[in-house]
């Protein structure tokens, strides 16, 4: 299978992958070899650990489509011509492109690019993360969101 490069569209998906899709979708995609577990909200997730593909998508309990993609740095991900684990200084354009971002445990929520960051903030690099969700995904826990500000 050919590298893939995940082209993260807000609200849309990390094309190919599009949020709604079912697992037999995704697998078509991605392959048969993602390992299922269930996430904290109870829905299944769908995990591949490989280079080209490190990536966790969240399915819906009740629907059973995708509602979140989740990305590591074994993936080649995009985002409005960013290379989000190639360049270093990534994640801080895409907190400057938000208008409404947020810290909330532990993640930089840009609420209104559909996406949140994790790792980028504490410069460790091997925790570096990426993931996108449609909208209104996070809109119940908004209250307890944090402004979150580069120093």
């Amino acid at each position: 299978m050919s590298e893939i490069v995940f082209e993260l569209q807000s609200f849309v998906g990390a094309l190919p992958l599009r949020f709604g899709m079912t697992s037999e979708d995704v697998k078509a995609i991605l392959g048969e070899d993602g390992k299922v577990s269930t996430d904290f909200l109870g829905g299944m997730s769908l995990n591949y650990y490989r280079t080209g593909a490190d990536i966790c998508i969240g399915f819906d309990k009740d629907s059973g489509l995708a509602t979140h993609f989740g990305l590591g740095k074994l993936s080649a991900v995009r985002f409005r011509g960013l290379d989000v684990f190639g360049d270093a200084t990534a994640w801080q354009s895409i907190v400057r492109m938000s208008s409404d971002c947020h810290e909330w445990v532990g993640f930089v929520h840009c609420c209104d690019l559909g996406l949140y960051l994790s790792g980028f903030h504490d410069g460790d690099t091997s925790q570096l993360g990426i993931c996108v969700y449609p909208e209104g995904r996070y809109d119940k826990h908004r209250p307890k969101f944090k402004p979150f500000a580069l120093s």
